[in-house]
């Protein structure tokens, strides 16, 4: 995953070689990852897709960028003081609610951690990742 930048916009752009993914199953999980991207367009609590293109030899995803890094590297940067018990409840309900929102269209997310909870520079976070491939 890159940090790229068009105009004043920063995007995470995740690049997949296609002949990587046209081997075994990975096909079917880099189309599923970008179904449910987009499934989930509506929701604040997930990492918005922004553009998905190809050119002869790769496969790129556009996204959001979550500046604040990912939830393990908050907690690393944390330690060893706790995170007080309000913000626990609050990252907390948000990761409840991408979930609750991802089962509700019958999609299980499997790699539920803490390097998979992106962080916002405002401090809310989004499920990133589907582990897929």
């Amino acid at each position: 995953v890159y940090l790229v930048q068009y105009g004043r916009n920063y995007y995470a752009m995740k690049v997949l070689r296609k002949n990587l993914v046209l081997e075994g199953q990975d096909l079917a999980y880099v189309m599923l990852e970008k179904d449910i991207l987009i499934q989930s367009q509506s929701n604040p609590f997930i990492i918005q897709l922004m553009y998905a293109f190809q050119n002869a030899e790769r496969l790129f995803f556009i996204m959001e960028v979550a500046k604040g890094g990912n939830f393990y590297r908050l907690l690393i940067k944390q330690a060893p003081r706790p995170f007080r018990y309000e913000r626990i409840v609050f990252h907390t309900g948000e990761v409840a609610c991408a979930l609750q929102f991802l089962h509700s269209k019958r999609i299980v997310y499997r790699d539920l951690k803490p390097e998979n909870v992106l962080v916002f520079e405002d401090g809310h976070v989004k499920l990133g990742d589907f582990g897929l491939c």
